[in-house]
Formats: structure tokens, C-alpha cells, sequence
């Protein structure tokens, strides 16, 4: 890494996109290390594309950033002593990032005050921002997120995916309510939410004002092993009426296993299944979307159960598609008219997925425009996949260095049989 920014630091004017993507912290520390004297006294004028991924989400799973001795300095961060004042670094060089538009940190942080603070003036704006896998000490502060995301009014694409504000749970609602109007966002099309937990993902949609959002993609990516399952009906619920109220605080979602014994398929059992009870509540607001214009939605892994589906699903006027990744039979039995007149219902998913296709009812659901598409995707895999390429049956016997094995390379056999005696 030194030696390659050793020749291009000299260039830094010149850069117009920079794409770093590490398999481990060490290398990324040592890229950002050499490229902040220079960025944070020069600024990069003509940078419009700027990508930087550790690509090992798993670390970001722990509450604090691995490894810690590495944690700092943050990216960005400008050189102060105790005589430079904020005003003074400012002046000094008001806007590192002038033309940037797209902006990509995936694993990787930043000092958030120096890049909103650019972002406030600069002469473009982002069109694209993607924050994902950061831990939670070093998340932006509620007020850090609120001005990058209000500092981007051109935004037209945001992905924000283990990540977004970090809001201790006590303070959360003081936050949203009281501290922070939604970033009007009237330019942004595409949103994709990740969330851990059902606070992370309301508080990251709470602050967004997007009234011409086109699509919207909302994914559980919560650890595998998790043994919570996170209710994200306070999410749907928020979507449809733009309301959180105590309309569905009643919403309870529990794990259990499901037991081999009863005949259900091996690769189910291994996986977590929901027990799901919901409690109708009839006073439901009137629906006031927060994304009334939203055509293409996906749900990848959205726990919940029927109710918070139906108030997100009937506020969905102008939808044209909707993807169900991962999803129990609850949402699917919601895509069906419904007159059923009884306050509680309680289901057990248990054969909960389904191939992928698209979805044929014989009925409309009840918010259905004529033309509208449903895929229904499990996203699993079986392990008879493994024997089938191109709809023949796999050989598992064939020798892997014999033509056409796995491990048949005649270019490298060709080119190091002169120099190397190759034993198989």
C-alpha cells in the first residue's frame, strides 16, 4: 500500500474515482493513513467516485471496532493542535470533496464531522451514499447522520445496511421526535434498509423524508446464530402510516425449533422458525404513507406477523412489484383477500418457504393493481444442487485433475512443467 500511494499521491488532483476493498483492516489503515495528510491539506477537486470496503462484515457484529488498537485516526480527520479552532481548519480548506457523487464505506469509517462538513458545500452533492457493516462505537452520532443525510438533497440512491445512527435505546425517542426533522430527500428513488434490530431500522426510515421514492428493499441481516428474532412490525407499521403510536406495540415474535422427528425436511430443522401472534387492533390510523409513490418493494428475512403486513401492504397504491425473500407463509396468506372477523389470530410457519416463482392467486389480493408481479424466493440451496451441471448428473468419482476436473489447468501444467517437477 505505501509504495502503490507513493506514486499516486502526486496525482491526488487528478484522481476522479478510488476504489479500495481489503480482506483485512491492516492494508485499509495503511491506504487511509498515507492518503489523509495529503487529502485533508489539499483536498481532492475532482474525486467524484469514492469506495472503500473491508470486506469481512463479521467483525461488525461486535460492539466495538476489531482491531481497537487500529480503531483511530478516523479517515478524514483533519491535523488540529490546540491553537486551531474548528472555523480556522474550515477556512483553512472549506471542502475536501467538492465534486464528490458517490460514496461507498463498507467496513470502513470515517471522521463524520469533516465529511458532512464537506458535504455541506459541496458543488455537487452525493447522488449515491452506501453505509454498511460498521460497529457500533464507530457509527455517526444521531447528529452526524442527520447532516450527511440532509447535507444530500441531490441523494438518489441510499443503501444503509448494519449501520446508520448510533442512538442508545433510551434516548431514541427524544431523538427522532424532538432533536431531528427528516432529511427532505425529494430526489431519492431507491432505498435499501439492513437492519439488526427493529429500533435501528425505524430510527434510519424516521429520518428520511423521500416523497418520490420509487423503490424500496427492507432486509433483516442479523447474525445467523442470533438466537432473537427481531419483530420488524414497528418498521412496516411506521411505512404505511408514517404514525409509530401503540397501534402495534402487541406484536410478539419467538424462535423455536422445529422438530426433526415430525418429518420436516433436514435443512428447515437447522433453521430458526417463528411462532407469530398478533393482536388485531381495529383503531389503526389512516393510512398516510411515508412513501406513498413506492412501485418496486422487497422483503428479505422480514419477521413479523399479520397485521403490521396488511397496514404496510394497503399503503402500497402504486405498487407494480413486490419480491418476498426468506418470508414465513404470514405474508403470503396477507397477499389474500381476507374477511375474517375475529380480533386474534395465532400461526404456526412451519413449512415457511416456498420455491421461487411468481406468484399465482386465484383471487387479487387486496391491493393488487391488475398488472402487479409477486416472486416468491426461499433462497436456499439443496444439496442435490451439487450433482446436477446443466441438468446432468455430476460424476463425483472423476479424478479432479483429469480433463475437465476441477483442478485440469494445461496453461499453468505447461508453463511450470519446465521449471518444476509437478507429483500428483
Amino acid at each position: 500500500m505505501n509504495t502503490v500511494f507513493a506514486l499516486l499521491l502526486p496525482h491526488l488532483s487528478r484522481w476522479k474515482s478510488l476504489s479500495i476493498l481489503t480482506d483485512c483492516w491492516a492494508p485499509m489503515y495503511t491506504a487511509l493513513n498515507a492518503i489523509n495528510p495529503f487529502i485533508t491539506r489539499f483536498g481532492a477537486p475532482l474525486l467524484e467516485s469514492l469506495s472503500l470496503m473491508r470486506c469481512n462484515d463479521l467483525i461488525s457484529f461486535s460492539p466495538q471496532f476489531q482491531p481497537q488498537q487500529l480503531r483511530e485516526p478516523a479517515f478524514l480527520k483533519r491535523d488540529t493542535n490546540d491553537t486551531t479552532t474548528h472555523s480556522d481548519l474550515l477556512e483553512r480548506c472549506p471542502n475536501l470533496l467538492p465534486s464528490l457523487q458517490y460514496l461507498s464505506l463498507r467496513g470502513v469509517h470515517v471522521d463524520w464531522d469533516t465529511l458532512g462538513d464537506s458535504l455541506s458545500t459541496s458543488e455537487t452533492g452525493l447522488t449515491w451514499l452506501e453505509l454498511a457493516w460498521h460497529s457500533q462505537d464507530v457509527r455517526p452520532s444521531p447528529d452526524q447522520f442527520h447532516k450527511l443525510l440532509s447535507s444530500s438533497s441531490g441523494l438518489r440512491n441510499f443503501i444503509l445496511s448494519g449501520s446508520g445512527p448510533r442512538i442508545p435505546e433510551d434516548d431514541a425517542v427524544s431523538i427522532v421526535h424532538h432533536d431531528h426533522v427528516p432529511a427532505h430527500l425529494p430526489h431519492l428513488r431507491n432505498i435499501t434498509v439492513g437492519y439488526r434490530s427493529a429500533l435501528e431500522g425505524r430510527i434510519a426510515l424516521e429520518l428520511l423524508d423521500a416523497p418520490n421514492a420509487k423503490e424500496l428493499t427492507l432486509e433483516d441481516v442479523t447474525y445467523a446464530g442470533d438466537p432473537e428474532v427481531v419483530n420488524a412490525g414497528t418498521l412496516l407499521s411506521y411505512i404505511g402510516t408514517r404514525q409509530l403510536g401503540e397501534a402495534h406495540q402487541n406484536h410478539r415474535v419467538t424462535a423455536y425449533e422445529l422438530p426433526e422427528t415430525l418429518g420436516y425436511p433436514s435443512d428447515l430443522v437447522a433453521d430458526k422458525a417463528l411462532s407469530m401472534s398478533c393482536t388485531h387492533v381495529n383503531n389503526v390510523a389512516e393510512s398516510r404513507a411515508a412513501f406513498p409513490l413506492l412501485e418496486n418493494v422487497t422483503l428479505r428475512g422480514v419477521k413479523t406477523c399479520s397485521q403490521p403486513l396488511r397496514v404496510f401492504f394497503g399503503a402500497l397504491s402504486n405498487l407494480q412489484h413486490l419480491e418476498l425473500t426468506r418470508m414465513s407463509m404470514q405474508a403470503i396468506h396477507v397477499l389474500l383477500p381476507s374477511d375474517q372477523t375475529t380480533t386474534t389470530t395465532t400461526t404456526h410457519d412451519d413449512d415457511c418457504y416456498t420455491n421461487s416463482s411468481p406468484l399465482s392467486l386465484s383471487t387479487t389480493p387486496f391491493f393488487m393493481s391488475p398488472n402487479m408481479k409477486v416472486n416468491i424466493i426461499s433462497d436456499t440451496s439443496s444439496d442435490e444442487d451439487d450433482y446436477y451441471v446443466d441438468g446432468q448428473v455430476d460424476d463425483v468419482d472423476v479424478d479432479p485433475y483429469e480433463p475437465g476436473g476441477a483442478f485440469n489447468d494445461p496453461f499453468f501444467d505447461a508453463y511450470y512443467s519446465s521449471h518444476f517437477q509437478i507429483t500428483r
